[in-house]
């Protein structure tokens, strides 16, 4: 199904980008910087929208004459191919994919279909088009966990979960298709994620909506593992850095060197959100209080941190210039207006978020945990 006009037809741009997974979280704001920088790319959005993908995402876009939305499948390889026949892909930015590290245990199956067999039939398809860019966007949670040391693009990947398996399985698919073919591929690898459209099982809008409905922040294990966090624009910036810029064949990391654990950040949640006085009815009053630590997987990485490592050149690391301090400061000031922005907005996350309630999610297969959140123990 394809909603968007297209005057003067497909040679009337310059380039015609696939986004998969444009209604999700990341790949929304992507297109939303694309459209709006590009005027003469036509951006195609390809999604099946699945439980955590909304079209509200991209309202401010819809109507723009280079924008078009296709609902499909990356896993149904007739569909695939047609569409690189009709809609004449130049570059590919490939999203699409689930996500969800919990769920991936007990769905390791369909994760295995939709990150692995999906890519396959998706690189095969642009292959054979001869699409001149293929990005595929995959996860630092590659690299698996280590406590004493940062990841560069050279380092080995040993996933600790399915999701990092699949993702990792995708890659070397990806990979092969540079190696055997000199096919222009290129692979992103990026840390944690926040910002507006993000779904509630993440852990900074899952922390917020716990916080806002008066309930505990359920935290795996200890909470000291670390994580480093990028805001979403930020992440916007690097991907069209390396739209423009990559180089055939090269990973790179979309990271920083600022990094918070698990527990930290719900504390400083807990504080951001009795900042504001409309907030603090409802929100629990002491740390102690709201912090719930709970030991669920068997296995929890200790720290999610992609330096720049030896090869620093091709690593977007956001903030290097910036004091600790500051960096801090910009992550408070971010989720604080996140916090406020939903508390006013009337929703459980995100500023602008898609979200409103489990209702508008029918098919969420935690959209009960999304209420009962004490019990649901979220990952990053």
């Amino acid at each position: 199904m394809a909603v968007g006009a297209e005057p003067g037809g497909p040679d009337s741009f310059a380039k015609r980008v696939l986004v998969t997974g444009g209604a999700g979280f990341i790949a929304s704001h992507v297109i939303v910087s694309l459209v709006e920088d590009y005027p003469n790319y036509m951006i195609i959005n390809l999604d099946k929208l699945d439980y955590c993908a909304s079209l509200k995402n991209l309202e401010a876009i819809s109507s723009k004459q280079n924008y078009k939305f296709i609902q499909g499948d990356i896993c149904d390889l007739p569909f695939v191919k047609l569409l690189f026949e009709t809609e004449q892909i130049d570059i590919v930015l490939h999203f699409a994919a689930q996500t969800h590290v919990d769920l991936s245990f007990v769905r390791a199956f369909e994760f295995t279909y939709v990150n692995v067999y999906g890519t396959h039939v998706l690189v095969s398809a642009a292959h054979e088009a001869r699409v001149e860019k293929f990005i595929y966007i995959s996860t630092d949670e590659v690299y698996g966990g280590s406590v004493d040391q940062e990841f560069d693009e050279s380092s080995p990947k040993q996933p600790t979960n399915p999701y990092a398996s699949s993702k990792a399985a995708a890659e070397c698919f990806v990979q092969s298709y540079w190696e055997q073919h000199k096919f222009p591929v290129v692979i992103t690898r990026i840390s944690n994620v926040y910002g507006p459209h993000q779904y509630p099982e993440k852990v900074i809008p899952k922390f917020i909506s716990l916080l806002q409905h008066n309930r505990k922040c359920c935290i795996h294990g200890s909470g000291l593992q670390r994580r480093n966090f990028l805001y979403a624009t930020d992440v916007v910036e690097a991907l069209l850095t390396v739209l423009r810029k990559g180089k055939p064949g090269e990973v790179y990391n979309i990271g920083t060197n600022f990094e918070m654990s698990v527990v930290q950040l719900a504390k400083e949640l807990i504080h951001l959100t009795l900042i504001h006085p409309a907030i603090q009815e409802s929100c629990p009053t002491s740390t102690g209080e709201s912090s719930k630590e709970q030991a669920k997987r068997a296995v929890c990485d200790q720290r999610d941190f992609t330096g720049g490592g030896n090869k620093r050149l091709n690593t977007w690391m956001v903030g290097t210039v910036e004091c600790e301090a500051l960096q801090k400061h910009r992550i408070r000031f971010r989720v604080l207006s996140c916090i406020l922005e939903a508390h006013i907005g009337g929703r459980m996350v995100c500023p602008n978020s898609s979200v409103s309630s489990p209702a508008d999610h029918p098919g969420d297969p935690l959209v009960q945990g999304s209420v009962k959140s004490t019990q649901q123990q979220q990952r990053l």
